[in-house]
């Protein structure tokens, strides 16, 4: 007959969610959003909770790492800053790149943000709201106040 004791509901808890945790992926628990997505740079946070699973879980930590490696949800998304561009607030630091018109066209903008950042960006979508800026330090309060609307 099984004995029930803190000790021994304590340790199967504990298995059971270094298991669960393990088998799953850190990456794919906290960032299911980037399932699929492509290889890109890696995202640390997610490779040191992997690598926890590892020093405590050994088989289910090496799952972990297998696990998101395969569903893509170990790398930053494309279009993510670098970490370096980030100031207090979550706001990324900006900076003014020249285009060289006073009235730059939506494809001035697009081969621009290629130039600078190698982004392919379209922006010709409807869903995209475009608003003249007097300076670049109006950029964060305005896309505040568009978020709210």
């Amino acid at each position: 007959m099984p004995r029930f004791s803190r000790r021994n509901i304590l340790h199967q808890a504990t298995v059971a969610l270094g298991l669960t945790a393990g088998l799953s992926g850190c990456g794919t628990i906290f960032y299911p959003e980037r399932r699929g997505q492509p290889r890109g740079r890696i995202d640390w946070t997610v490779v040191g909770m992997d690598s926890i699973g590892i020093l405590f879980f050994l088989l289910p930590g090496v799952i972990a790492f297998a696990v998101d490696y395969a569903n893509g949800t170990m790398f930053l998304p494309a279009a993510m800053p670098p970490d370096s561009a980030a100031v207090p607030g979550g706001e990324t630091e900006l900076r003014s790149v020249s285009l060289g018109t006073v009235q730059p066209s939506p494809a001035d903008v697009e081969r621009a943000i290629y130039r600078e950042r190698n982004l392919t960006v379209s922006l010709n979508d409807r869903s995209i709201r475009r608003q003249p800026l007097a300076s670049i330090d109006e950029f964060w309060p305005q896309y505040r106040r568009a978020q709210r609307s």
